[in-house]
């Protein structure tokens, strides 16, 4: 009997997951549709002139339907993201906001869905410049999700908010509530590996506030606690960092040390081990920095020829900043030879310019500048989709930079952003442009009129906050 029933149960769940697998597959055809919908939509709505908000509802009926026909299946939530993206384009902030409170209700423990949808409506407040509403919504994440990654991240969000517009007793109200938060945290998680990312990021909040000793003894402390956490090594290079920016070197060189002791095969390590180098070299110790160069590329860089060849630009450089220019030159010649068509190769040229200039032979220099030029233009015209070629385009700004040829520069640079597509690559483009104006030609009014443009014209870009922090220093300078 117990055999037969155990047959009945078997056959029953399989119905049962058949059931969730044919909805979940289902959810994912509908999501696909709508999404097809929403792009046809899009491609007549950006081409239209009256840019009518109400041409989108086909595509929220389209992910309205898979919410309530498959409720349990991710694409749920997922399309309830989508319609809050919608809302918003069209203008209905507080719709996006509803729609993303229909995610809090109904996906809370679900994944990481309750969290992003909180830390959206903050982002959604804030475009909006209601700060304040804002504000509440992140610590709402810190409150029901300390442990997720937004929840400890957003105390870090809502002081840097503050630094940047220079409110400082915003500022120290917020530091002192997230140290207070992190406090409590750490207390009442215990010694587990979950307690040591709170206590990275209490480090992070210490050092955003310039209390990076704190900072430190923080890291330190975490990283010897539980040495198998994933934020253990974190910590050892956020304290590492912290003390060689703040004049601690040695400290800095002990922490590494530590580091590669304990975390030699971390993700990290790779990055990390030039970054080792940067530091010997900052500390004017060429041969030590030439030492860890040679080991990193035998240990992380054998089979990467781009970075076998960036590596010994940094060995050549090194000997040329200690003014061994004879094993300088060697080093770059190697790479012209070895590795003709790579980014390093490219740099050599600007490099000889340097010397030739600071050993008094200016017209050699430019003379190498002015190939150098050449070189890359023609480069960008012959293979103008190689990773060479795109390489060139730097340097090409670099070289007339050398020159101090900053309206040539100017030039470069409108024509790069008349030929880009990518809406955030354009913005950067015009940020660029607008810090030129500022610091090479000291035109505050041309610079203030290009940071504005940019603000008017890139509302989302990531530089925004920065940008208008170097209008306001502009504006206050101006008047």
């Amino acid at each position: 009997m117990r055999s037969i029933l155990f047959a009945v149960y078997l056959v029953l769940f399989g119905a049962v997951l058949a059931g969730c697998q044919s909805a979940d597959y289902l959810a994912e055809k509908a999501f696909h549709r709508a999404n097809k919908v929403l792009a046809h939509i899009h491609h007549i709505y950006e081409r239209s002139d009256t840019k009518d908000p109400s041409i989108l509802e086909p595509a929220v009926d389209a992910f309205q339907n898979i919410v309530e026909k498959y409720p349990s299946s991710p694409k749920s939530p997922e399309s309830l993201f989508v319609i809050s993206q919608i809302r918003r384009q069209q203008g209905n902030m507080e719709a996006a906001r509803g729609t993303l409170k229909k995610v809090i209700q109904n996906y809370t423990g679900v994944g990481s869905w309750a969290e992003d949808a909180r830390y959206r409506i903050g982002q959604l407040h804030e475009e909006e410049d209601h700060w304040a509403e804002a504000e509440q919504a992140y610590w709402e994440v810190v409150d029901y999700h300390p442990l997720k990654p937004k929840g400890l991240y957003a105390p870090i969000y809502i002081l840097n908010h503050y630094k940047s517009k220079k409110d400082t007793a915003g500022e120290q109200k917020a530091y002192q509530k997230a140290v207070d938060h992190f406090q409590k945290l750490i207390k009442e998680t215990g010694p587990i590996e979950l307690s040591v990312g709170a206590k990275y990021f209490l480090g992070i909040i210490h050092a955003s506030a310039a209390h990076w000793q704190e900072a430190r003894e923080v890291w330190i402390q975490a990283a010897n606690e539980i040495k198998e956490s994933p934020y253990s090594p974190l910590c050892l290079l956020a304290a590492a960092e912290v003390s060689w920016r703040n004049g601690e070197k040695e400290k800095a060189s002990e922490l590494y040390d530590l580091f590669y002791a304990n975390y030699s095969n971390h993700g990290l390590a790779t990055r990390v081990s030039v970054r080792r180098a940067q530091l010997y070299h900052d500390m004017s110790q060429y041969a030590k920095e030439r030492e860890w160069l040679a080991k990193a590329l035998e240990q992380y860089f054998s089979g990467n020829t781009d970075a076998q060849a960036d590596i010994q630009f940094m060995i050549g450089k090194s000997y040329q900043d200690e003014g061994l220019w004879t094993e300088a030159d060697k080093i770059y010649r190697e790479i012209e030879l070895n590795y003709p068509n790579s980014g390093a190769a490219l740099q050599v040229p600007l490099m000889t310019a340097v010397y030739q200039e600071t050993h008094g032979q200016a017209e050699e220099a430019k003379r190498l500048i002015d190939e150098a030029i050449n070189r890359y233009e023609r480069l960008g015209e012959d293979q103008p989709e190689s990773p060479a070629a795109e390489q060139a385009r730097r340097l090409v700004n670099e070289a007339y930079a050398m020159k101090g040829d900053w309206q040539e520069v100017l030039a470069n640079v409108d024509e790069d952003m008349e030929k880009e597509t990518v809406t955030t690559r354009k913005g950067s483009w015009l940020f660029l442009k607008a810090l030129i104006a500022e610091n090479r030609l000291g035109d505050k009014q041309q610079a203030q009129s290009l940071f504005e443009s940019f603000l008017k014209e890139y509302p989302q870009h990531p530089l925004v906050k920065l940008a208008r922090t170097r209008l306001d220093g502009l504006t206050t300078s101006t008047t």
